[in-house]
């Protein structure tokens, strides 16, 4: 019974899923706007970042999308530029400067997502940040938490005292062992 019912949940997941993804398809090819496209999309239960790269699969211009989402969303302006970004690589100057140019846009996660998505467009995605009136230091922090390399991991507690060593992954002792704090190497 739990296995029927679970194999029926699955279908009805499914189902949905295919379903909002034919919607934006269907909208995009409807002509309808794409705020209403992207709206739609929501209230199917499609995240942003889902509408957008199906709005942009089914041949949307990605700058149209970004400006529509970022109307609808400018909270969410990182993960749709991400989205974005990752349909179509070339346009990464031109979505900037659309979400950039959007009220309520947090420049920075937006510029640390864009750098993120097309790490070899830094320089552009630089020059067009500033360009747009973003601040330089905004700019290069954004960046720099873009391209920083991941940092050591924090450690454990677990083994004889988790020294921290090389990349700072602490201890590896199974559950004994004394409550030894991992720390950084630096």
């Amino acid at each position: 019974m739990k296995a029927l019912l679970c194999g029926i949940m699955c279908f009805l997941v499914i189902a949905v899923a295919a379903n909002a993804r034919a919607d934006v398809a269907g909208d995009v090819a409807a002509g309808l706007p794409l705020s209403q496209v992207i709206t739609n999309a929501l209230n199917a239960g499609v995240s942003i970042q889902d509408a957008v790269t199906q709005a942009i699969q089914a041949g949307a211009d990605p700058v149209a999308v970004v400006t529509a989402a970022v109307a609808i969303n400018a909270g969410a302006a990182a993960a749709i530029v991400s989205a974005a970004v990752a349909q179509s690589p070339s346009a990464v100057v031109s979505i900037l400067n659309a979400v950039l140019g959007a009220p309520g846009v947090n420049a920075a996660s937006a510029i640390t997502a864009a750098v993120t998505a097309d790490p070899a467009a830094t320089t552009a995605i630089q020059n067009a940040a500033i360009g747009d009136g973003v601040p330089a230091t905004t700019v290069n922090a954004a960046i720099a938490a873009a391209t920083a390399p991941a940092g050591p991991s924090p450690g454990g507690t677990g083994g004889t005292g988790g020294t921290g060593g090389t990349g700072g992954t602490g201890g590896t002792g199974g559950s004994g062992g004394g409550g030894g704090t991992a720390s950084p190497s630096k």
